[in-house]
């Protein structure tokens, strides 16, 4: 008699399992299709998110979003870019200077750029975004980011109650096999994280 609730506890551990996994390969599914998606539809403004800088350089991969971010303001799908991004010390340049200045350096006028150099998290880049956007009263946004950064990203712009569509970097940083699962497993983390506090 012991043995079946025993096996009775088995079976249902191993469909909670099964279940979480299949959930895992769903959301995975998600993540990388939001990545491929851009309706090439048009907005007030572009929100750069933030990543890494080295001096007053930007690093590879927030290079590639600032790249992309002066892209669809030339191609006129925008009218204006929000680089966003703070620093975590006085010594080092904000994220969002160092995009302003490489954005300016490569004829992007300076009319066209507003900054935020507060926060240092995805959901702070989108809060004070959203401030830059009521003031300007824009209501409509494209999100850039890496590819597999969006569906997080977009899903975070919805909890904000934000108008945004994703429009990925078209080369990334994360090209190997290797550097995309790591990517993807980071954002399936983070994901569920946002699930459970929000932006």
């Amino acid at each position: 008699m012991a043995g079946r609730p025993r096996g009775r506890f088995r079976r249902i551990l191993t469909w909670v399992l099964l279940g979480f996994f299949a959930w895992l390969v769903v959301l995975s599914l998600l993540i990388v299709r939001a990545g491929l998606q851009d309706d090439g539809s048009s907005a007030d403004v572009a929100i750069v998110l933030g990543a890494a800088v080295s001096g007053n350089q930007p690093s590879p991969v927030f290079e590639q979003r600032i790249r992309h971010g002066m892209l669809l303001y030339r191609q006129g799908r925008v009218r204006g870019l929000i680089f966003t991004g703070g620093t975590a010390s006085p010594a080092v340049p904000a994220e969002a200077t160092v995009a302003k200045n490489f954005a300016m350096a490569g004829g992007i006028p300076a009319a066209a750029i507003d900054t935020e150099v507060v926060s240092r998290t995805t959901p702070g880049n989108l809060r004070q975004a959203r401030t830059i956007m009521q003031q300007r009263q824009w209501r409509r946004a494209l999100v850039v980011s890496d590819p597999l950064h969006l569906k997080r990203s977009l899903a975070m712009c919805g909890a904000l109650q934000m108008d945004c569509r994703g429009s990925a970097t078209r080369t990334s940083r994360y090209r190997s096999l290797k550097t995309r699962a790591e990517f993807l497993l980071r954002e399936l983390f983070y994901y569920h994280v946002f699930l459970i506090r929000g932006a």
